[in-house]
């Protein structure tokens, strides 16, 4: 934060209306603190850092939902609830592979109270809708809440439309389907 502090600032709508990134190439690296740093240290002058209530990180819960025998996460198509802490609001989403190794993220604004919560009805069907086409619709009506995440994101407009970077920190994990197992990694970036 420290680092992200001293960059110039963006506001949540317009980061959406110049980057909003739904449809977008993921690349995800887990690093040590010294090496994020190093690296968020080198960012160019002109990258603008999101800052919501005067906040520059910002809080992040999911619930991801999967079957019984992991289809979802072994066919990397990803169903889950996230819920932005700061701003209050609450989507549930469905990720999947477009052409190219190009992720595609589609939401729909859901309650702060069905975050996290078995799908049922028009949610189960919407995600249904969303999957259908990929060929996995038939794995829907065994899908359920398997782990609840959560960590704090800093994100970042890059210069020039580059896109958009986040950092995560503060990482905790929750088994939601046995003994609630917890994993924290405050080491990792």
């Amino acid at each position: 934060n420290a680092i992200l502090a001293d960059l110039d600032w963006i506001g949540l709508d317009e980061l959406n209306k110049r980057a909003a990134m739904l449809t977008r190439v993921d690349r995800k690296y887990a690093l040590d603190e010294a090496t994020a740093s190093a690296i968020l240290s080198s960012l160019p002058e002109d990258a603008l850092v999101l800052k919501i209530d005067g906040q520059v990180s910002q809080g992040y819960a999911s619930t991801y939902y999967d079957t019984p025998d992991m289809d979802s996460y072994l066919l990397t198509a990803l169903k889950r609830t996230r819920s932005y802490l700061s701003s209050g609001a609450s989507f549930l989403e469905v990720k999947t592979r477009g052409p190219r190794g190009v992720t595609v993220k589609k939401r729909m604004s859901i309650s702060w109270d069905e975050a996290g919560a078995p799908l049922a009805g028009e949610r189960r069907a919407w995600v249904a809708g969303k999957v259908e086409k990929t060929g996995y619709g038939h794995l829907v009506p065994a899908l359920e809440p398997v782990l609840a995440g959560s960590y704090e994101r800093n994100t970042l407009l890059l210069p020039g439309g580059q896109g958009r970077a986040t950092v995560d920190t503060k990482l905790t994990w929750r088994s939601l389907r046995t003994d609630g197992t917890e994993v924290a990694r405050p080491d990792l970036v």
